[in-house]
């Protein structure tokens, strides 16, 4: 698999809490209140939708397809997950504590899914003693942005402070449908209007979220961006 280093990715984690953070100190609430379950269950059922695996090249078999299924569950567990599992010790405990597939047949899914353009992860590993480099942590990057585009258009909403704010149900459609296109997020920063007009757009089909590009989205978070 193609692999970063383990500290680069911890790094961006890192990065990741504190703009959460910075969005629940906004909002005057919990993390949960901004980022709550049913919403990254939401994500999560977009990014394992039937339309998202077949323009992501997740994979045609269905034990690859429930490989990612788990592996996405483990990255909304909580709301500080954020598109992150951590692995204790190497791909086989990965395999075990997700309970599909065994080490060989994860190592081999792990660099599919890290050498597609852009990549669908970004696998973080650290040589121990003298051995091989040995993978620690998985970040699903297109997962992280919108988990934290939902936190951070969360937070405007439930404390405005006299700025524009989205409906709650803008904030889950939105997501739902620019995940299943392959489409990143873009500045949370946007009115009523903008946003049923991305969503009118998204509705319509990918030559209709080109218009989307416009929107200027936010560099992602790992190691390559979606784009139109």
């Amino acid at each position: 698999m193609i692999e970063t280093s383990s500290e680069r990715l911890q790094q961006l984690k890192k990065s990741a809490l504190e703009e959460l953070q910075v969005a629940v100190v906004e909002a005057e609430t919990a993390a949960t209140d901004i980022l709550p379950r049913y919403m990254r269950r939401a994500l999560a059922a977009a990014i394992t939708s039937e339309e998202f695996v077949r323009g992501a090249s997740v994979g045609r078999a269905v034990t690859q397809q429930k490989r990612w299924k788990e592996l996405v569950d483990e990255a909304t567990r909580w709301p500080r997950t954020l598109g992150f599992v951590r692995v204790s010790e190497g791909t086989e405990s990965l395999a075990l504590s997700l309970g599909v597939g065994d080490q060989s047949t994860w190592s081999r899914t792990l660099n599919k899914w890290s050498t597609t353009e852009p990549p669908l992860v970004v696998c973080g590993s650290a040589i121990k003693g003298r051995g091989r480099p040995e993978l620690e942590m998985v970040q699903i990057p297109l997962l992280t942005d919108w988990l934290l585009w939902v936190a951070q258009t969360n937070s405007i909403r439930i404390n405005p402070k006299g700025r524009d704010y989205l409906w709650e149900s803008h904030i889950r459609d939105l997501p739902v449908l620019a995940i299943r296109q392959l489409c990143p997020p873009g500045s949370p920063e946007l009115s009523r209007n903008q946003a049923d007009r991305f969503i009118d757009d998204l509705k319509h089909g990918p030559r209709s979220v080109r218009r989307l590009l416009h929107w200027g989205h936010t560099p992602p978070r790992g190691g390559g961006a979606y784009s139109l």
